[in-house]
């Protein structure tokens, strides 16, 4: 991997771009997550998934429109933990 002689505060700008914000990164695991739910009603136990997922899909879009940042994290870390 090539050095980077580049001052510190042109990396860290670069780093800061490629990631998203909260109310970008929400909305994005969200419409993941309601893509999952077809496949979770094809799985005969996949019941209780969908609506754990329908839940939390519920509560995260609560906690965007009262503007509640901590709820929104939490929402949005248990969104991450639905899979194929």
């Amino acid at each position: 991997m090539p050095i980077d002689w580049r001052p510190t505060e042109y990396r860290r700008v670069e780093r800061r771009t490629m990631m998203d914000t909260l109310g970008e990164a929400l909305p994005k695991e969200m419409a993941r997550v309601r893509d999952l739910i077809p496949l979770y009603q094809q799985i005969p136990t996949g019941v209780f998934a969908v609506a754990m997922m329908r839940a939390d899909l519920d509560a995260a879009a609560k906690a965007m429109i009262e503007g509640d940042l901590p709820e929104m994290i939490r929402r949005y870390e248990s969104l991450k933990g639905y899979h194929r």
